[in-house]
């Protein structure tokens, strides 16, 4: 588990923009997939996979990025890396 850890840390340094935005649509597909098995109860067989593909796209398209221009935009604004200048 250490080692994909340090594999998505190592690329998120190479491709944080497209790392951020596969991200956000893959945990948005998960979640999706989360909602409908564990809390709707749909089970396998009556499983929306048009809906987790649109939570999937919203993640890749929308989110992601959206997100990602934001962490960009915070590390203009906030200097130094200490929690203090955080807040």
């Amino acid at each position: 588990m250490a080692g994909l850890w340090k594999s998505y840390q190592v690329l998120m340094a190479k491709y944080p923009w497209s790392v951020q935005i596969v991200t956000a649509g893959s945990l948005m597909g998960v979640g999706d997939m989360i909602s409908q098995q564990l809390i709707e109860r749909r089970g396998f067989n009556n499983h929306n996979v048009q809906r987790t593909a649109k939570m999937m796209s919203i993640g890749f398209f929308f989110v992601g990025p959206v997100i990602g221009t934001w962490y960009k935009v915070l590390d203009r604004l906030v200097v130094g890396g200490t929690k203090s200048a955080a807040m």
